[in-house]
């Protein structure tokens, strides 16, 4: 279930940060009267209701098909004593069911707006077509050097790379510097984009999931990839 990948992570990782939290407060806030323990209580009161708020918003930003409704109504069914309307491995097998419904969901929708997209360019003078139109590129400055990116090189570059949807997925601006990229080794929708550029040259790339992460992964499913480049060297 690798395609899987980006759904589970956000599954998992907010389940940790929430035990993690509990966890901190309870080994760090030690209490010892009762005045203590009345304290520590409202404080759990608080951070309670507060990672309450959190999980919701977490699991309505992950899916839009989640109800919360009946997550509150299974919660309170937990405090009330009731058994579980299924048993544990049967819900698991739904979940699992679940995601995989949703991850070709989101696959077929962003492979829908990748291919819009790329569509408007045909009739757009500035953009510049490559790979078939998988990779599309607009010039941002000319690159006065004669200097060129050749193919498979590795130039100096300033980048960064964001999904269609805003997810930003690497950037050199972290670390406050160019950096080296073999273009025999990067996603080959970026090294087509970059190859026969000046240096100094600034383009915005366009690149079809086909040509970057496809179904694989931690990135949603078929997103498209946009990137900023500015060739610093050869």
């Amino acid at each position: 279930m690798k395609r899987m990948t980006h759904l589970n992570n956000s599954f998992y990782s907010m389940a940790f940060s929430v035990f993690s939290c509990f966890s901190f407060l309870i080994t760090s806030l030690g209490y010892g009267g009762e005045e203590d323990s009345d304290n520590f209580r409202q404080k759990m009161v608080e951070f309670s209701r507060n990672e309450g708020y959190k999980i919701a918003a977490s699991l309505k930003n992950n899916s839009e098909w989640i109800d919360l409704s009946s997550v509150i109504a299974g919660i309170q069914d937990y405090m009330g004593g009731k058994e579980a309307s299924t048993g544990f491995e049967h819900t698991w097998k739904e979940y699992r069911s679940i995601l995989e419904y949703l991850f070709e969901k989101a696959a077929e929708t962003n492979l829908l707006k990748a291919n819009a997209l790329l569509k408007t360019f045909e009739t757009n003078p500035s953009m510049h077509a490559l790979e078939n139109s998988k990779v599309w590129y607009q010039v941002i400055q000319e690159g006065k050097s004669s200097e060129t990116v050749g193919n498979g090189s590795s130039p100096l570059l300033h980048y960064s790379i964001v999904t269609l949807g805003g997810e930003e997925v690497v950037s050199t601006n972290i670390i406050h510097r160019p950096h080296r990229v073999c273009l025999k080794e990067t996603l080959p929708g970026f090294a087509a984009g970059i190859e026969g550029m000046h240096v100094g040259e600034k383009r915005k790339i366009f690149i079809h999931p086909d040509m970057a992460y496809g179904i694989n992964g931690s990135l949603p499913p078929n997103s498209l990839l946009i990137a900023e480049v500015e060739v610093v060297g050869v």
